[in-house]
């Protein structure tokens, strides 16, 4: 029941985090995204809602195109933890 609830919160702060990207611009939208990255790194469901949200004609197009660098920066993070074998797993360490 625990881990429900856990990833049920993940969940809801990358459904918060991703309508923030779309309503605000900067440095509040580079600080959204920075969190997003870092969700995501904790959370491989978060990971995975993140891919499949970014596909969704529902959110705005400034959300989308954030979602698409994130996504981007995110899969070359793993690319290189898989290839150099690092052992800490976050993307924000």
């Amino acid at each position: 029941m625990a881990t429900f609830c856990a990833m049920l919160r993940n969940l809801t702060e990358v459904e918060e985090l991703i309508s923030e990207l779309g309503d605000v611009q900067g440095a509040r939208a580079e600080n959204a995204a920075e969190k997003l990255m870092q969700a995501c790194s904790r959370s491989g469901e978060a990971f995975q809602y993140l891919q499949e949200r970014a596909f969704d004609g529902a959110i705005s197009e400034r959300a989308r195109n954030h979602l698409y660098l994130i996504l981007a920066k995110m899969r070359t993070w793993m690319t290189l933890h898989n290839a150099y074998g690092w052992t800490e797993s976050n993307y924000a360490y």
